[in-house]
């Protein structure tokens, strides 16, 4: 076969004074729903240098918004170095070689663009072709004298000298996702391209892949892959974990690294190549948002842009988040804003405010990691502090559970306990949980992290020795409110059931005619928790005053209205009844 390997033509080179304009269609693309700007791409009159002005993570996104299957148009228009990166992107799982995913995008490369994909694969990926060829044949070399039926029915041959036999393999038809027919067909058509291609090359190819050590081989590719993703802000994750490193606001004019000013000559100027669409979820209506408006009256916006997009590339690899749609790009970006916006409130109030101007002004002086590690250092300090109560907390050593503190306290404690501390939302924005966004999040979360801590420490102090395990569903509100009433009926408090009918003489003189508690009996209540945790009625009030006050309102609630022969132990929730 021949050898002559034709390269695919390149696109026109864009004029210099056509490239803002190319800027402009770019960005108005990358904000079209997916069918859209494929249809604007494709009416574009000059196709191929758009999509080729995209960043590579930019047309990856975009591909998946489109589909693979829809988006081969791209793929054939697609430089190499944008193939190069839809590769490393999608063919990696951790730090090995998906076989199924490999075998895809070739096969979705092939069907875009057939010849131009054999030529890429033997001209720039020869270490990954030999790789694919090892993972899914097995190569037999006939003797001139051997009769080919003693190969079995499973193999075929293109030259009657090399046999191949295709390895099994779980799952891959379904994995080529209508790009082939399936795995074998596309295999061997793939083959027979290589061979009429470069007959040759096609043989020391197979010759290669047979003796081919696929770990070796992997180790480096992965080499490689990391260097190039570092170069797009992906850097390893034993570097990307850095941004999780604590720094304090006073160690912000102490540290060393503080930005370089912007290069006066454009040659000069390099910036990474990183998506447009994480510049574009650049934050609304939060400090760092503030602090970017005042910047950008009199800054350049780009490079803040291009620094962001990198951080957010930084903080996929710290978190093992894969980027493949808009959505996660999105919440990637507003987890980053929101904690520049926590750094930022944490290094520019005056007078108690956040100053958007001098939030400002230290963005132009110190890069924007530092501000996302000044935020961390808050949220790890709160993450600690909710460890080293909970390793020796009383209602861990009694046996309970967490939900003993119930929704609020459950939720937020939980929270701040896993690896990455996320705020208790509780769905007020339509979540359970979401990123820590300001610093008034930080101070509701401690706010009730010190109640269940204090409530925690009264509990320990009032060493409580009535069973506490086969009490059904425990907290701390009927725990308390439960053992006041047995010992306020001189029933004892070693056990923690109280029958209905105690519990009816009880209410006889908690409540007033028109149904509220009455005020003697809430001192009484702050009296007993005082006596029985050996404190001051003072310190406990001081500690536990809003918590009380809201326990007696939901009493109120529940029950001032509630005629005494109605109590019913089925819907009895703030005692424990027997």
């Amino acid at each position: 076969m021949s050898n002559d390997r034709k390269k695919p033509s390149p696109s026109p080179p864009v004029a210099v004074g056509g490239r803002a304009a190319l800027a402009a269609e770019r960005r108005e693309v990358l904000s079209l729903p997916g069918e859209e700007a494929l249809a604007r791409i494709l009416n574009h009159p000059r196709p191929a240098s758009l999509v080729q002005s995209f960043a590579e993570t930019d047309l990856h996104l975009l591909i998946h918004e489109i589909g693979a299957a829809d988006a081969l148009p791209l793929l054939a228009m697609a430089s190499n170095a944008q193939l190069q990166y839809l590769l490393d992107a999608e063919t990696w799982e951790a730090d090995r070689i998906d076989p199924a995913a490999l075998a895809r995008w070739i096969a979705a490369m092939m069907q875009a663009a057939t010849e131009r994909t054999v030529i890429y694969l033997v001209q720039h990926q020869q270490p990954l072709l030999e790789y694919f060829l090892a993972a899914n044949l097995q190569l037999i070399i006939r003797e001139h004298d051997q009769d080919p039926s003693i190969f079995g029915d499973d193999v075929f041959t293109l030259d009657d000298v090399f046999y191949l036999r295709i390895r099994p393999q779980e799952a891959t038809d379904e994995g080529l996702e209508g790009m082939a027919d399936d795995r074998d067909s596309f295999i061997r058509a793939f083959l027979q391209r290589l061979a009429e291609h470069d007959d040759t090359l096609f043989r020391n190819l197979l010759l290669e892949s047979s003796v081919l050590l696929p770990a070796e081989s992997e180790e480096e590719m992965l080499r490689q892959r990391a260097v190039r993703l570092a170069e797009k802000g992906f850097l390893p994750f034993d570097e990307a974990v850095g941004i999780y490193l604590p720094l304090t606001p006073e160690a912000l004019n102490d540290h060393h690294r503080v930005r370089r000013p912007p290069a006066t000559d454009p040659e000069e100027e390099t910036q990474l190549p990183v998506a447009s669409m994480s510049a574009a979820s650049l934050p609304q209506g939060n400090a760092f948002a503030e602090a970017l408006a005042v910047y950008a009256t009199n800054g350049d916006m780009e490079p803040i842009e291009t620094e962001f997009a990198a951080l957010c590339n930084r903080l996929a690899v710290a978190d093992g988040r894969v980027v493949r749609q808009r959505t996660d790009l999105a919440a990637l970006a507003r987890k980053a804003a929101g904690f520049l916006g926590i750094g930022l409130e944490r290094t520019a109030m005056v007078n108690g405010r956040f100053n958007p101007a001098r939030g400002a002004a230290l963005i132009r002086r110190h890069y924007l990691e530092d501000f996302f590690r000044i935020a961390w250092e808050a949220v790890w300090r709160l993450k600690h502090k909710a460890e080293r109560w909970q390793r020796h907390s009383w209602y861990r050593q009694a046996g309970l559970r967490l939900k003993f503190w119930l929704e609020e306290g459950t939720g937020v404690v939980g929270g701040l306990l896993i690896k990455r501390p996320l705020f208790f939302d509780n769905y007020r924005s339509g979540v359970l949980y979401r990123e820590f966004e300001t610093l008034a999040d930080l101070a509701t979360t401690e706010r009730t992290l010190d109640t269940v801590t204090a409530l925690d420490d009264l509990l320990a102090r009032m060493r409580i020795t009535a069973p506490l395990a086969p009490a059904g569903m425990l907290n701390w509100k009927n725990l308390l409110l439960t053992l006041w009433v047995r010992d306020a009926l001189d029933l004892g408090t070693d056990a923690l059931p109280v029958d209905l009918a105690d519990l009816r003489r009880f209410f006889t003189d908690l409540r007033t005619p028109e149904g509220k508690i009455r005020q003697e009996r809430r001192h009484q209540f702050l009296h007993w928790l005082a006596q029985r945790s050996a404190r001051d009625p003072e310190a406990v009030s001081r500690a536990l005053a809003p918590v009380l006050e809201t326990l007696f309102q939901e009493l109120e609630d529940e029950y001032g209205p509630v005629a005494l022969h109605a109590l019913d132990r089925r819907y009895i929730r703030l005692f424990v009844v027997a």
